[in-house]
């Protein structure tokens, strides 16, 4: 019996499509996983930043009364922290349903355990619940009612999902960073000005004097310098915070990245590797080998 060539090369392409297909799926599902954990990670990192600045909030606010008292002035430099002073628990409540909600993703990464069991459906609740608190564009609450709607019915493609959760987070947290950073910016420039008013009379020569690093004699400029470490302490403070919430808002676009693979078309080609690996590079995490 004779084979026809042409038939062949339809079924060695169709091998050759439905192989690719399956070792496709089998990535993406995979990569699930691995997103999953690296959403944690980036949640951890959330965080983190956060306390940072709630740090660096505290540590303005006391360095200004203790200006004041060694200035003998008062300034109202500090009055615009009072609008988002109290802000932090919303964050850090969104920060944790977020981290809650990539617990339950990884758990839907096992082929063992489906939607109902992992729990991701009342988690995409819980997090549209509290996403309704926040300000939105016209257009990301008509996405926001969408997906509160598809979890309650019970009708959704996670990846779907996801892939909006992780737009609608980043705006939040951007906005809010951007807020944040302005602020911190306007502290530090009040407190370097409140210290170039402080007379070096206010100091005792003696009791600064093991904080200064140069070997000076003279008791006015033993002062003098160290009201320059201390905007310079400030400096680096603020540094080490801008550089912070910059590497989170990376990573959050990166994650967002990630989930735009998932919702491709085309799922020959997907970067989820080395978007994953950019995080880690990012937040300094080993490699899993």
């Amino acid at each position: 019996m004779k084979v026809n060539k042409l038939n062949i090369k339809i079924l060695a392409i169709t091998f050759t499509a439905s192989f690719l297909g399956a070792c496709s799926q089998d990535y993406i599902v995979n990569r699930q996983a691995e997103t999953a954990i690296v959403g944690i990670e980036v949640f951890d990192a959330a965080e983190k930043t956060y306390d940072s600045l709630q740090v660096l909030d505290y540590y303005y606010d006391y360095n200004r009364k203790y200006l004041e008292i060694l200035a003998g002035d008062s300034t109202t430099g500090y009055e615009k922290r009072k609008s988002i002073k109290n802000s932090y628990s919303k964050m850090s409540e969104l920060i944790h349903y977020l981290q809650k909600l990539y617990r339950s993703y990884e758990m839907l990464s096992d082929i063992n355990i489906g939607v109902d069991k992992s729990g991701i459906r009342p988690n995409f609740e819980l997090l549209t619940m509290r996403l309704d608190s926040f300000e939105f564009s016209e257009a990301n609450k008509i996405i926001l009612n969408e997906i509160k709607l598809a979890a309650k019915a019970h009708k959704f493609e996670t990846k779907d999902i996801m892939f909006q959760l992780s737009a609608l987070t980043l705006d939040v947290i951007e906005r809010d960073l951007a807020t944040r950073t302005e602020l911190a910016k306007s502290n530090y420039e009040h407190y370097t000005e409140q210290l170039k008013r402080v007379p070096v009379s206010a100091f005792d020569a003696e009791k600064i004097k093991p904080l200064v690093k140069e070997p000076l004699k003279n008791n006015d400029d033993i002062a003098k310098i160290y009201i320059m470490q201390l905007a310079n302490d400030a400096f680096k403070k603020q540094l080490a915070a801008e550089a912070q919430v910059a590497t989170l808002v990376k990573v959050l676009e990166t994650l967002h990245r990630i989930h735009a693979e998932f919702v491709k078309q085309d799922k020959s080609n997907v970067n989820i590797d080395r978007f994953t690996a950019e995080i880690r590079q990012l937040l300094n995490i080993k490699q899993n080998k």
